[in-house]
C-alpha cells in the first residue's frame, strides 16, 4: 500500500536537489540497461526536468481521491 505521507515527504526532501537526483537516476538507468539509452534524446535536460516535475506533481496529489476515478 502506498503511504501518501512518505511519498510527499520524500519529494519535498529531493526537490532542492532535483536536477542532481534526476541526473543520477538516468545515469544508473543507462549504466545498468545500456540498450535503453537509444530511446532517449541525446540531450537530457528537458527529459530530466519532466521526470522531476511529474514526480513532484504526483507527490502533491491527494491519494484519497484515486478511489473516485472512474474508467
Amino acid at each position: 500500500m502506498l503511504d501518501p505521507r512518505l511519498i510527499k515527504e520524500s519529494f519535498e526532501a529531493v526537490e532542492p536537489v532535483a536536477d542532481k537526483v534526476a541526473g543520477y537516476f538516468y545515469a544508473r538507468l543507462f549504466v545498468e540497461n545500456p540498450g535503453v539509452r537509444e530511446m532517449f534524446p541525446p540531450y537530457m535536460d528537458i527529459q530530466r526536468d519532466r521526470l522531476l516535475a511529474s514526480g513532484i506533481s504526483v507527490s502533491r496529489v491527494k491519494f484519497d481521491t484515486f478511489g473516485d476515478i472512474r474508467y
